[in-house]
């Protein structure tokens, strides 16, 4: 517990990524909620905005189209995941993540082609893409779920600029 208590508030850089080569320098979460840059951006505004109308879309849908399981699980954990990435709780991140895949699983199984929604469902899955992919690799959402951010090169010889 001691060595816990010595070691908040520094930075702890990683090691290198194996695939990408890059480095992250990881945080706490009190860093985080005190930086300016902890807070949520337009770009985070639209992914839970598109999250809780997924959830209220799939609610429709269970109320007056489908029924089933499936949709009503969706519908919670579209819920959860929106609230998650607003509160900024680190497990938002993965849940956002997976909440866009599930979208895509909805997609590929064509759970919406017998009601002719063909061209909605290829909307929500570039959204869900779009997303997906923001979540998973885009800095801010790096620093606010995951607690890191790219290291700069300032002490290999390079510069941090």
């Amino acid at each position: 517990m001691s060595e816990r208590k010595e070691t908040r508030g520094q930075f702890i850089t990683g090691a290198r990524d194996p695939v990408s080569g890059q480095r992250w320098v990881h945080v706490t979460g009190e860093m985080v909620a005190a930086h300016p840059q902890g807070r949520l951006n337009l770009a985070l505004y639209a992914v839970v905005v598109f999250l809780f109308g997924m959830a209220a879309w799939r609610l429709v849908l269970w109320t007056f189209v489908f029924g089933g399981v499936w949709m009503g699980v969706e519908v919670v954990f579209f819920l959860l995941a929106a609230a998650a990435l607003f509160f900024r709780l680190p497990p938002g991140g993965w849940m956002g993540i997976t909440a866009c895949a599930m979208i895509l699983v909805d997609f590929a199984t064509g759970m919406k082609g017998a009601w002719g929604g063909q061209l909605w469902a290829l909307g929500e899955a570039v959204a869900a893409v779009a997303a997906g992919f923001y979540l998973l690799t885009g800095e801010r959402p790096n620093f606010i779920y995951r607690h890191r951010y790219l290291a700069g090169d300032a002490g290999e010889g390079g510069s941090d600029v």
